[in-house]
């Protein structure tokens, strides 16, 4: 199962310090807690890499439920219709390739701030894609998908909120 695995720590001293991708830094004066706290920190991100995976593959789901609108042979091409298609396919391949690289990455020095800053990333796009959705679904007065649509728009604004204030405070 793929996982976050934070490492990386400065040691200035007698002081061991942690810089995390959400702005804080935690100082720690002993080596233990220092890889205690990196430890907490993976598990949270990792669950926050399978909350993020989940409302991926739903949005994907829904959007290849819609995927059958876009026809592009109609005799009236509706030009919103193709600039959302591909702005959601570029967005998909985005969030793809941020999976992939924050899943294999762990041993780059800057992983720590680049796995918070990847995850804001994924979360942008995926709010791209349904807000996209939304519009697409509107036309076609499907309340239903609009509903869960404003579900996972909802879980992501809660998962980055559990991001930016993921350990505020120093620990010392």
């Amino acid at each position: 199962m793929r996982q976050i695995k934070l490492s990386y720590f400065n040691k200035t001293g007698n002081l061991y310090t942690v810089k995390l991708g959400n702005h804080t830094v935690h100082t720690f004066k002993s080596y233990k807690s220092t890889i205690k706290f990196l430890s907490e920190s993976s598990k949270f991100l990792t669950e926050k890499l399978h909350f993020y995976n989940n409302v991926y593959s739903s949005t994907f789901n829904l959007y290849r439920q819609t995927w059958l609108y876009f026809d592009y042979n109609c005799k009236v091409l509706d030009k919103n219709m193709y600039i959302y298609d591909r702005k959601i396919r570029e967005s998909f391949s985005v969030i793809e390739d941020v999976f992939d690289k924050v899943s294999t990455r762990s041993l780059f020095d800057d992983y720590n701030n680049y796995t918070f800053r990847a995850f804001l990333l994924i979360s942008d796009e995926l709010k791209s894609v349904i807000i996209c959705l939304k519009n697409l679904y509107k036309s076609k007065s499907v309340p239903s998908i609009i509903f869960q649509l404003d579900f996972l728009l909802d879980f992501l604004i809660n998962i980055n909120n559990d991001l930016n204030n993921y350990s505020v405070k120093t620990a010392l």
